[in-house]
C-alpha cells in the first residue's frame, strides 16, 4: 500500500459496511474503513468513517515500529 509516496508493507484499507442516510439532497451513502497493519508477528485493526484518520494512524504505526 502507498501513502504519500511512501510504501507500507502488510497494511491495508478495506471497506467493513455501508448505510445510507438521509441528507439534504437525498440519500448520502456513509461507509466504514477498516485498517489493518501486520507489525512484529501481530495484527492491528482501527475502524473509522474517516479515511484520512486511518491513513495518518497507518503511517504513525509505521514510524512507530
Amino acid at each position: 500500500m502507498r501513502i504519500n509516496n511512501k510504501e507500507i508493507k502488510d497494511a491495508e484499507i478495506s471497506v467493513v459496511s455501508q448505510r445510507k442516510v438521509q441528507g439534504l439532497k437525498g440519500l448520502k451513502a456513509i461507509f466504514t474503513y477498516e485498517a489493518r497493519i501486520k507489525k512484529k508477528g501481530r495484527t492491528y485493526k482501527k475502524q473509522s468513517e474517516d479515511l484520512g484518520f486511518l491513513q495518518n494512524w497507518l503511517l504513525s504505526q509505521l514510524e512507530a515500529a
